[in-house]
């Protein structure tokens, strides 16, 4: 993920963020076609699924309830994946470049010191702070970003106070937030309760849910693209 900066600093930086935000999109994709698809399944009483499969003409109405299932929770898992899987190409190459170019003093960063110095399986900050660039890359790909508020944190370090905040504004930050929160606790039921949710609940998945979690996911990928360019331009005036 990480880049090599051999160029004039802001076109390294621009040309950084461009691969981001496209590797960001391909994985949003692998969300977002589950609606489109699901519906041209169910179109006319399925009749492209039973014409596919012949077998299952007469049962549209059995299988229709593990279809939609199946793609809900698929849907789900593969949108939390593709923000937190951003999140961290973000944190990452920003703390790549605030190291390595920008000459920042790392000790500094007290949320990923933290992360370190909690780690079991490494002896402490500066046997980290040893390591060249592409060992702690390795290990860092390791951290989660399943909390929007301690990626909000983590990116603090480096950019200043509520980084995400300024970057979408405080009322889209927060729907943002309520919205991500969501999502995951129903993630993390599908993944490891078997589709309950704390309370014991069902994760229950209609064809609305679908199609909810489809506008979800546009909403969800306009603001990472907007703070991917205010990080962006943030790195280009520090240049300056």
């Amino acid at each position: 993920m990480k880049r090599r900066i051999i160029l004039d600093p802001r076109t390294e930086v621009s040309l950084l963020y461009d691969h981001m935000d496209k590797t960001f999109l391909v994985m949003l994709d692998r969300s977002m076609w589950f609606y489109p698809s699901y519906e041209a399944l169910i179109a006319n009483n399925s009749e492209a699924l039973v014409s596919h499969e012949p077998k299952l003409k007469g049962q549209e109405k059995s299988f229709l309830p593990p279809l939609t299932f199946a793609f809900g929770y698929a849907q789900t898992i593969f949108l939390c994946t593709a923000i937190e899987i951003c999140l961290l190409h973000h944190y990452t190459n920003s703390v790549y470049i605030y190291a390595t170019y920008a000459h920042g003093n790392i000790d500094g960063l007290s949320k990923l010191n933290n992360w370190v110095a909690n780690r079991r399986d490494f002896q402490g900050w500066h046997s980290w702070k040893k390591l060249d660039a592409d060992q702690r890359l390795k290990l860092m790909k390791e951290m989660s970003f399943s909390s929007l508020s301690v990626a909000n944190d983590f990116f603090a370090d480096i950019y200043g106070n509520n980084p995400l905040r300024q970057a979408l504004t405080e009322d889209r930050y927060k729907v943002f937030l309520n919205k991500f929160q969501n999502m995951q606790e129903r993630r993390n039921g599908i993944i490891h309760r078997g589709g309950e949710l704390k309370d014991g609940s069902n994760i229950e998945v209609t064809k609305s849910d679908i199609k909810a979690i489809f506008e979800t996911a546009k909403s969800f990928r306009d603001n990472m693209l907007r703070f991917s360019e205010w990080c962006r331009y943030w790195w280009i005036n520090n240049f300056s």
